[in-house]
């Protein structure tokens, strides 16, 4: 099986905060949250993200490999 190697999904911070109120139906699926649900999102966002970053949860970290293998018949 082969890949591109490309990675193209994107999602940013009102996006994400969006999904997650429509998930437990506090935002109707394809309406926008107010101004003051976003800010309130986002806060509680970073909470949670602080809250992992203190239980030693590496959030950020993306590393790349390259593994070489052999086969030996």
């Amino acid at each position: 099986m082969t890949t591109s190697g490309s990675y193209d999904f994107s999602l940013d911070r009102d996006d994400l905060i969006t999904e997650a109120y429509e998930l437990v139906g506090a935002v109707a699926i394809g309406e926008e949250p107010t101004t003051a649900e976003l800010t309130s999102g986002g806060r509680m966002l970073n909470i949670m993200l602080k809250g992992w970053q203190t239980e030693g949860i590496a959030l950020w970290l993306e590393q790349k490999i390259t593994l070489l293998l052999e086969y030996e018949a």
